[in-house]
């Protein structure tokens, strides 16, 4: 008898462990969609970008800095 209880007890335990890691697995993703869709916003201008001056330009004094 006390072997049986043990036995069901273990499947229980493997069963809500399983529903356990699928709802946060679930999260995990909702979390993941949420925060690309979030990300996703704004991250654009609606003007045109204006181009940038590549071109290198020698400076006036030699001046080192430091980061």
């Amino acid at each position: 008898c006390s072997l049986q209880y043990t036995v069901l007890l273990s499947v229980a335990a493997v069963i809500v462990g399983g529903v356990v890691g699928a709802l946060f697995a679930a999260f995990l993703v909702m979390l993941l969609i949420y925060r690309m869709k979030k990300k996703d916003e704004g991250s654009y201008t609606l003007e045109e970008p204006k181009q940038a001056n590549v071109t290198y330009q020698k400076p006036d004094k030699q001046e080192e800095f430091y980061a």
